[in-house]
Parts: structure tokens; C-alpha cells; sequence
């Protein structure tokens, strides 16, 4: 940890007296700053990881290096070298690849890589278990996603090694329109544990009443509400998937969704960011999505909250994440260096004195080539997203979004319409009804895991 220390402290030192400096270049000062009787000895093994994706880890020409590849590229002699494949052909891209012997060491994750991708094809990837000193698992900077890794322990072993999450779910609202309707900021009300399904239905009923076309929401509404059960869809123990479907509160949330659109609550138009025309009053997004909308909507105070829980749960307001982790691939002989470049990013991730020149950046307005500003968070909102991506995985991993398309796809082109996009949309449709839609969906679960269950007994 001293040699890593003194790599974050120089980049801090060096970004506070030269802001104008690149990050690569202070990342290349860092190094030289750490004293020789710190560094590391020299690697004997290669570390060169190659590195199969539809993006690259590597910077566009003139653009700055992660911090987590200039520690890894600086400080292990490590690299990344790209095989590109187009987005929809990464899995057929890295099938052939292995079949075809050819060397491949790391993978992205997604939600179809567990189970969907690593129980029908077992050779695909290697569990990181073998390789937790260069991962340096028991150090305490792992401490915060320990939880999360074990959800992913397969047969008692680990493929998945989540090292962050992001793209956390919530719901973005002008504090302008809530004071106009003499309402309580929604966040104090998440804060003070009042924040629920009633409450949101006073907000959205009384703003759809003060003028004309006028929404309480728009944006990924089911998603966000689906989470907010706080209950997975599918589960998983460690030995079985388990379908959750017939837990109460699945049927109380589509009940709830139903009769916002009926009552022609939710706004269908689809923006990227916060409407700017006034009429609709929440926007449910991720992270993403909240740059672009400050920007969009100048002088309109932005705020940002968890998605309400169902009254009477004794549910803690639960905000959905993605998880950010890397796969080690089945036949690579890069086994150490790949487990270094996941620790490098989880140092990143985890050091606080990275965290400060992060938060900076995320201040700075960005803009596009006119000059015209395309987006910035003010220091209110980022402090509440890292609270959100904090207190992530309370209801633990929902498996259902790994599946495959049986039960979630994310093309939501109604041809391979899975459960998931059924839950999140059909809701919207004229004489939607619960019972008729549930034992088509539940039989659907139940195949699915059933199938996963018998593979993980062989």
C-alpha cells in the first residue's frame, strides 16, 4: 500500500500546482516520485493482458489515460491491447477466438455474462480465486464490495469479481415545480423514511392537476419501480436460482404502475435528459442522463432522490445499479496480470485521494465544439449519487437480467420480448391485467432456472 499511496498522493500534488497538466502526464510524474526502494521488483511474468471488447481501455490519440491504467502501465509494466468486435458480436467474437486457440485474457462483464454466458459455455472463463494475492483481496479497500463479490460465488468459486458499481437508477425533479406546489422537497422526505408509493401519487396527481398535458414522470419508469420492491426477480444461494416472481410485492408494484398509466401519469415521450418544456415533473434516468439535463435546463435547480418504496414494506429505499467488473478468460496464460489490472481499478475506485480529483472533474462544465456547454453536475448532486452507488445491492443482485433473452433482452423490439421487458412496459398497455399476465411469466421463470439448476448439479 505505501508504493500506492505515494502514487495517488503525487497525482494530487501534482493536478493542485499544475491544474492545467494532463492526467497522463501526472500520472507519469506520479511514478517517478515513488522512491526507488518502493517500487516493485521487476515482473517476471508478462503482463500484457489482451483484452477482447467493443471498446478500448486505451485513450483516443490526445486523450488522457485512466488513472487505473496509467497505475497499471506505469507502475507493473503492464498493457492492454485491444481485439475489437462490434457490440453484437463480442460473444461470438471471444467463442471463436478460444475455439480457435487463440489468445484472449480479458472480458467485459454484463449482465448476461452469469449465468446466461458462463453456464452454457463453462470454458469461456476461469474463476479468480487462484489469483487473490495479486488482487490483494484481504486488503481493506475491497471491504465495500465484498458482499456484492460473493452474490456472484459459483460452485464456490469466483468468476465475477466486481471491483465498483455504476449507472445508479433514480428519479431527477425540478425543486422549482415541487415548491410551486407547496409540497416537501421529496428528498427530505426519502431522508426522514416518508418517501413511498402514497406519497409519490400525492406528488404526481397534484402536479398533473396544475396545467395542462402534464406528466408525473417519464424516463425508465418500470425499471426503476421494479427495483424499488427491493426483492430480486430471480435470486441466486450459491446452488439454485430461485424465482421470486410470486412474492406480493411484484403483483402490489405492477398494480401501482397500472394505475399510473391509466391515469395517463407517464409521460411516453423519450428523452435523454430532464424535458425542458415544464410538463413533466420526475425523470427517471441513470447517472448518465443527469449531465446533459443540467445543462439542459439552465436556472431549474436539479434534484435527485431514490425511486419510493411500497408503504408499510419496512423496505429501505433501494436504488439500482450496474456492476463494473472484468472476466478472466478461459484459456489465458495472463491470469496475474489481469488480476492486477481488476486491483488497479479497484484502487482507483477506492482511494480517497483519487475521489477528490474525480469529484473536481465532475464540477467542470463540459462543452462541444461551438462552446455551447453539454453538461455538468453541481457538488450537491454528486455527493448524493456516490450515496446511492454506496449503499447499492441491499436486495443483493437481481440474476434475472442474466438470464438470456427468455427472461431479459435488451433490445425491446417485442421480438425476443422477455419477462423483464414485460414487467417494465406491458403495464402501459389497455386492460392490463396481473393474473393473466403472471403464470405465462412465472412458468417462463421457472423453465429458465430450471434449466441453470440442473447445470450447476452436473
Amino acid at each position: 500500500m505505501k508504493r500506492y499511496l505515494a502514487f495517488f498522493c503525487s497525482i494530487a500534488v501534482i493536478l493542485s500546482v499544475t491544474g492545467c497538466k494532463k492526467q497522463s502526464e501526472a500520472a507519469t510524474e506520479a511514478v517517478a516520485e515513488v522512491p526507488v526502494t518502493d517500487a516493485p521488483e521487476p515482473e517476471k511474468a508478462d503482463m500484457s493482458v489482451y483484452w477482447l471488447a467493443d471498446y478500448d481501455l486505451n485513450p483516443d490519440i490526445g486523450k488522457e489515460r485512466s488513472t487505473a491504467l496509467a497505475l497499471f502501465e506505469d507502475v507493473y509494466g503492464g498493457s492492454i491491447n485491444l481485439i475489437y468486435a462490434e457490440t453484437g458480436d463480442k460473444w461470438d467474437k471471444l467463442i471463436e477466438t478460444v475455439n480457435a486457440g487463440e489468445r484472449v485474457d480479458m472480458f467485459p462483464y454484463d449482465p448476461t455474462v452469469f449465468p446466461y454466458g458462463t453456464l452454457n459455455n463453462p470454458e469461456l472463463f476461469q474463476p479468480f480465486d487462484s489469483y487473490y494475492g495479486s488482487l490483494e483481496m484481504d486488503d481493506p479497500m475491497w471491504d465495500g464490495m465484498k458482499n456484492i463479490i460473493e452474490n456472484f460465488k459459483y460452485k464456490g468459486q469466483h468468476y465475477v469479481i466486481p471491483y465498483d458499481t455504476e449507472n445508479p437508477l433514480f428519479l431527477t425533479y425540478s425543486k422549482k415545480a415541487v415548491e410551486e406546489l407547496k409540497l416537501e422537497d421529496p428528498y427530505k422526505l426519502f431522508t426522514d423514511n416518508k418517501w413511498d408509493w402514497d406519497t409519490f401519487n400525492e406528488y404526481a396527481d397534484g402536479f398533473k392537476a396544475s396545467g395542462k398535458n402534464r406528466y408525473a414522470i417519464a424516463g425508465l419508469v418500470g425499471e426503476g419501480f421494479l427495483s424499488s420492491v427491493n426483492v430480486p426477480v430471480v435470486g441466486y444461494d450459491g446452488n439454485d436460482f430461485i424465482n421470486n416472481l410470486s412474492n406480493p410485492s411484484f403483483e402490489k408494484v405492477q398494480n401501482f404502475l397500472k394505475g399510473l398509466s391509466d391515469r395517463k401519469c407517464i409521460n411516453p415521450k423519450w428523452e435523454n435528459y430532464y424535458p425542458t418544456d415544464g410538463n413533466t415533473l420526475f425523470y427517471a434516468m441513470q447517472d448518465w442522463a443527469l449531465y446533459e439535463s443540467n445543462a439542459k435546463n439552465p436556472g431549474i435547480e436539479l434534484g435527485v432522490v431514490p425511486f419510493p418504496n411500497e408503504p408499510n414494506s419496512g423496505a429501505s429505499n433501494n436504488v439500482a445499479v450496474d456492476y463494473k467488473a472484468m472476466m478472466l478468460v478461459g484459456n489465458s496464460s495472463a491470469q496475474e496480470a489481469v488480476a492486477t489490472y481488476v486491483k488497479c481499478e479497484r484502487l482507483v475506485a477506492s482511494n480517497g485521494k483519487y475521489e477528490g480529483i474525480r469529484k473536481k472533474n465532475a464540477f467542470e462544465k463540459r462543452f462541444d465544439v461551438t462552446g455551447a456547454v453539454k453538461g455538468y453536475l453541481t457538488e450537491t448532486q454528486y455527493d448524493l449519487l456516490q450515496t446511492f452507488r454506496n449503499s447499492a445491492g441491499k436486495s443483493g443482485v437481481d440474476f434475472a437480467y442474466g438470464m438470456g433473452p427468455a427472461v431479459y433482452t435488451a433490445i425491446k423490439d417485442r421480438v425476443n420480448w422477455g419477462v423483464i421487458n414485460g414487467l417494465t412496459e406491458d403495464f402501459k398497455k389497455s386492460g392490463f391485467n396481473w393474473e393473466d399476465k403472471y403464470s405465462q411469466w412465472n412458468d417462463t421463470i421457472n423453465a429458465e432456472a430450471a434449466k441453470y439448476n440442473t447445470i450447476n448439479k452436473n
